[in-house]
């Protein structure tokens, strides 16, 4: 019997054709991303030969979510948002390809090349909120946890296929064209959207936005989380959190050549049991959908993922720390899953793009200042030790969560 109600969980929102266009669209687009992360790596790589740059390019693309982040939130809830969608996704592939046809024309710099990157990722700071804002609109209270399980579940597909599909496809067909498809797959965001028939936000205005009316609705949104006891203290326990795991791609390789005696192989198969966990852990919350307790469910995530943290920090063989970056996996989507669900409820819809754009906002600003003390941290202490202070922050998380009654009782 549990069997076939969590069947029909899914089948509940995949019924939904509305949902299932945007998510359709969505999959092509995060496996586009993935592939063209390997295409743009490699051509930096290719044109320059330094790390330097390579790090410049994705610190450029960090900087403009930095900067355009709020402001693409308060602007999803004052505009239509369809239409942002829809126009997001235009330009965006507008910028991506535009890169391989300077390239194959000789015309590409490594600041022009910053430059597009810049502009690819401010067109992505209108689409994200405006997406997740969205969802409520279209999905029924019952079935929003499993669409949004659905919904995250295409970042770990893009996570888990991408790069290596872009590995293969950067050496068979070449950059360019892995970059022409993955302009093709934002055009099939786009045509997603628009086919998907997406009601009107209530706050979706056609009235020019000046700057002074755009801080304002920012700080309209940061006033309602002040007031939201449980949405300010899952926001504010996501930044600690984000920031403790932050540097665990940066701490992870010098942990398995280093500690595990393995090599570049056992830093591969650890994410990939970090991306497997996470969608494991999606895929089964979706299937639950609205019936688990969600303020629980976040709690329960930050103990497992505590728990795997801390593990994994006093394994000695590679096969041990599997099984624990497999369930601190789960336990990032036990905390992920009904957080975004539970922004969405308790955001009004006039709110909801600024409520969700502040939390995503925060959580990367901490990300560069967290990953750039990490290097310090492991020429310190070690590497092994991180691991015990990002299941020590965890738990620490989830015991002040069991203290916040608007937290554990939410439903």
């Amino acid at each position: 019997m549990d069997e076939l109600n969590k069947v029909r969980g899914y089948r509940a929102v995949l019924s939904n054709r509305d949902f299932v266009l945007i998510w359709c669209g969505e999959v092509f687009s995060r496996i586009g991303d993935g592939i063209s992360q390997v295409a743009l790596i490699w051509l930096v790589l290719q044109m320059t030969g330094s790390g330097v740059a390579v790090g410049t390019v994705v610190a450029v693309y960090t900087a403009a979510a930095l900067i355009f982040g709020l402001p693409g939130g308060a602007l999803a809830d004052r505009w239509d948002r369809k239409k942002m969608m829809i126009i997001s996704g235009i330009f965006s592939a507008l910028f991506v390809a535009m890169i391989p046809v300077l390239y194959t024309n000789n015309g590409l710099s490594i600041s022009v090349l910053a430059g597009l990157v810049f502009l690819l990722s401010t067109a992505s700071q209108f689409f994200e909120p405006a997406l997740d804002a969205t969802i409520p609109n279209i999905v029924p209270e019952s079935e929003l946890m499993s669409a949004n399980a659905l919904k995250m579940t295409t970042r770990q597909l893009g996570q888990l296929l991408g790069p290596a599909l872009g590995g293969v496809l950067v050496s068979t067909i070449g950059i360019a064209n892995v970059l022409y498809l993955d302009a093709l797959s934002f055009m099939i965001m786009a045509g997603a959207v628009a086919l998907a028939r997406l009601p009107r936000n209530q706050g979706g205005a056609r009235e020019r936005v000046k700057l002074k009316r755009l801080l304002a609705d920012i700080g309209e949104g940061v006033t309602f989380i002040k007031g939201q006891r449980a949405l300010l203290s899952v926001i504010l326990m996501a930044i600690v959190a984000n920031s403790a795991f932050a540097p665990l791609t940066v701490i992870t390789p010098l942990f398995v050549k280093n500690d595990l005696q393995a090599g570049p192989d056992g830093f591969g198969y650890l994410m990939s049991c970090l991306a497997l966990g996470t969608l494991a852990g999606m895929l089964v919350l979706g299937a639950m959908g609205n019936k688990v307790p969600k303020g629980k469910v976040i709690l329960s995530g930050f103990v497992v993922s505590g728990l795997a943290a801390g593990l994994a920090g006093i394994s000695s063989y590679l096969h041990q720390t599997l099984f624990c970056f497999f369930y601190l996996g789960v336990g990032v989507a036990l905390i992920n899953v009904p957080f975004l669900t539970l922004e969405q409820l308790l955001s009004p819809d006039t709110l909801r793009g600024k409520v969700l754009s502040t939390d995503r906002t925060l959580s990367m600003a901490a990300t560069p200042v967290s990953q750039a003390g990490a290097g310090f941290i492991v020429e310190w202490i070690g590497a092994r030790p991180f691991f015990g202070i990002l299941g020590g922050v965890l738990l620490v998380c989830a015991i002040v969560g069991v203290l916040i009654r608007d937290l554990r009782e939410v439903r």
